[in-house]
């Protein structure tokens, strides 16, 4: 035999995509260009263009495969008939496994609001988070109707949750490092009871403090 094995497809897109997300964390999509994605991928840039024509379309490629994997769950959970908070608790074990399998992607997300929104809301919009937000915000302002949680601002409902969420993992090395001496793992499944007890606090119509 020759001993040239041929690299397949799969894995020629997986390199590419590695390397494209590496990029795209590091530097931000603006400032990230498809020479520099097949430098990183160590292949040739029309190879690159011979499996992604465009930078949008590989980014598309990447961040909606993740999007489009969580989010028809998170419908799932939201449209279930059972207390608001339990649906929360769910969605938020959705989001904790994501972002141990994607754990740059918090603050990939945090980069790109600062960096440009226009072009992630465009995206958002293309995988259909937008949709996802509306969903969360009618399953909200039916529950208060409902009575079965307190009527506040639907803002404070999705940034007081989206906040504690997100934060420990923005911070992973701060708390790791000088706040916690458990596993952060551990923590965190300390940090879901806060969350909780926070929302629970702000929704719990049996909580009038």
């Amino acid at each position: 035999t020759s001993g040239i094995i041929m690299e397949s497809n799969e894995n020629i897109e997986q390199r590419i995509h590695t390397a494209a997300r590496k990029l795209f964390i590091e530097k931000g999509y603006l400032n990230t260009n498809m020479s520099d994605i097949a430098v990183e991928a160590g292949i040739k840039r029309p190879t690159l263009h011979y499996y992604f024509r465009t930078k949008e379309r590989l980014f598309q490629s990447i961040y909606g495969n993740i999007l489009q994997a969580v989010i028809p769950r998170i419908h799932g959970i939201l449209s279930q008939d059972i207390p608001f908070i339990d649906r929360l608790s769910d969605v938020t074990d959705e989001y904790f496994a994501l972002f141990r399998k994607n754990p740059d992607l918090p603050q990939f997300i945090i980069g790109e609001i600062q960096r440009d929104i226009n072009h992630l809301i465009v995206i958002a919009k293309q995988l259909g988070v937008d949709e996802y937000i509306l969903k969360i915000k009618a399953v909200c302002l039916d529950d208060m109707e409902k009575g079965a949680i307190k009527t506040v601002p639907v803002q404070d409902i999705f940034l007081t949750f989206y906040s504690l969420m997100l934060f420990p993992f923005l911070t992973k090395n701060l708390v790791t490092h000088l706040l916690i001496d458990e596993r952060f793992e551990d923590f965190l499944k300390e940090w879901k009871q806060n969350i909780m007890r926070q929302m629970r606090h702000l929704l719990d119509t049996n909580d009038r403090k």
